[in-house]
Order: C-alpha cells, then structure tokens, then sequence
C-alpha cells in the first residue's frame, strides 16, 4: 500500500546518533510494484469487510480491523496511527540498539577526559609506569657535554644528586633568552639548595657563549647542544625554553618563551615540589 501522509525521515548526522523515537512508519510495506499494485483491490477489500463486520447496536460501525485480508500488506490501525497502539511496544525492540549507540557518544567524552588526566597523571608521578616513560626517554637519556668536557644526560645528572631540575635552553644570539638568564640566576641563588639549575647553549660558539654567562654573571651548571637536537626533542620553535624534569627524571612540565620570577617560582612550586 503506498503511504500517505508519511512523515518526513530525519537524516542522521552521525552513525551513531539516535534516531528520534516515532519517526519511523511500523509496518508499512516496501515500496515497489508489487505494494502499489495491492492498492487497486483496495475497494473490493473494503466492500468484503463491511459485509462481514458485525453490526451494534447504536447503529455505529465498529472499530475498523487492524489488518486488511487480502492485502499485499499490513494495515496499521486507525489506534495505531494514532499513536496509541499496543504495537508500539514491540517496535522498541529495536530502540535498545539506537539507544546504545546514543549511549556511547555521551560516554566518549568521558572516557576521553579520564584517559587523558590518567596520562597526565602518570608524567607527574613516579607511579606511572612505561606509558608515562615513553615521552621522557628520548629527553632524559639524551646524551650531551657540560663545559668542563664530560658527557651526561639529564636523567645522570638527577640520579646523581637527587634532585629536581629545571633545565633552560638559550643561544647568544636570542635577546630574550639573555634577559631571562638574569632571572633565572636569582632563582637559582634563592632555591639552588633544592633544585638542580641547568644552562644548555644551543648552536653556539663555545667561546661566545662563555664569555656572555661571565658578563652575565650566571654560576649556574652549563651545557652544550650544537645540533639543536634538544629543541627537537622539546618540540621548541624557538628560545628560550624552560623544562622542569622532577627527582625521577620524568619530564614534568615545558614552557615556551620568557619567563620572570613569578613564573619561574610557580612552575617550580607546581611541578618540582
């Protein structure tokens, strides 16, 4: 039978969006031939159930059947249509499906959320396991050479005195990074007894960078990076940057750009404590 009045279909934007209960016609035949063609007996068919329908007393006619005999295929009922009808409890056998999926796309964030503050949690922690270690290894063992000539890498130079450590990477020829050493010098004398201060030079003139970290009266630890290979791993588009690396030599926390002492003092505070 064809459909009249049917109800537009929403397009669902989403494979996963549920679909809005009661937009869907229960029971009515495919369209096709052969469910256009059923519709010429329709006149007959309805000629066969008034003379079998039986008759009350008011003279009113009853209710009209739920199903067409003789039809290509089911009928819904006036009830039916009306929304009221018994039948709409089984076709809720498929709402469970659309209500799953719908389920899963309120969860996903969520889930989203705690997997990323699991992960967070566990670069801050010395809890956190191989995932958390996986990020910090290529940093951490990287290998370099401090001014005196010894090679070390980061997480040495933790493992051998205990200590967190804040590591900064500068050049001469980066005006901020030169005002910031200044800074980070005060720091370091006022919390040097607690956390490990270390200079890294990157792509730069041994002699050059000495001689600015003596006008600049730096006593902080020096090290050296001449490929740059420490701005890779540190993901920096520019200098200075600051990484901070806690007592077990994972990588807390990285900052870009300069910072005073406020900064300084808080992301210490923050991720080093």
């Amino acid at each position: 039978m064809g459909r009249v009045g049917s109800p537009t279909l929403p397009e669902r934007s989403h494979p996963d969006q549920q679909e809005t209960p009661g937009t869907a016609i229960e029971g009515a035949p495919a369209r096709g031939p052969g469910a256009h063609g059923a519709d010429t007996d329709a006149p007959a068919a309805r000629a066969a159930l008034r003379l079998n329908r039986p008759s009350s007393g008011s003279g009113s006619a009853g209710p009209a059947p739920p199903h067409r005999a003789g039809g290509a295929g089911t009928r819904r009922s006036p009830e039916a249509r009306a929304g009221v009808t018994p039948r709409r409890a089984p076709a809720r056998g498929h709402q469970p499906g659309l209500r799953l999926r719908s389920g899963v796309v309120t969860r996903r964030p969520a889930g989203a959320i705690l997997m990323t503050l699991s992960i967070v949690a566990g670069a801050c922690s010395p809890s956190g396991g191989e995932p958390a270690a996986v990020p910090v290894d290529p940093v951490s063992t990287m290998a370099f050479e401090l001014w005196d000539g010894s090679e070390t890498s980061l997480a040495d130079l933790v493992a051998g005195d205990g200590k967190p450590m804040l590591v900064n990477l500068w050049a001469t020829w980066c005006a901020p990074c030169l005002e910031e050493m200044p800074t980070i010098q005060a720091v370091h004398e006022s919390l040097g007894g607690n956390v490990l201060f270390l200079g890294i030079n990157v792509s730069d003139s041994p002699t050059r960078s000495a001689q600015l970290v003596a006008e600049l009266g730096i006593t902080y630890l020096q090290g050296r990076d001449p490929e740059g290979l420490f701005t890779v791993a540190l993901g920096a588009v520019g200098l200075p940057v600051t990484a901070f690396v806690d007592s077990n030599g994972i990588l807390a926390h990285v900052r870009h750009g300069r910072l005073d002492v406020a900064d300084l003092e808080a992301a210490i505070l923050e991720y080093l404590s």
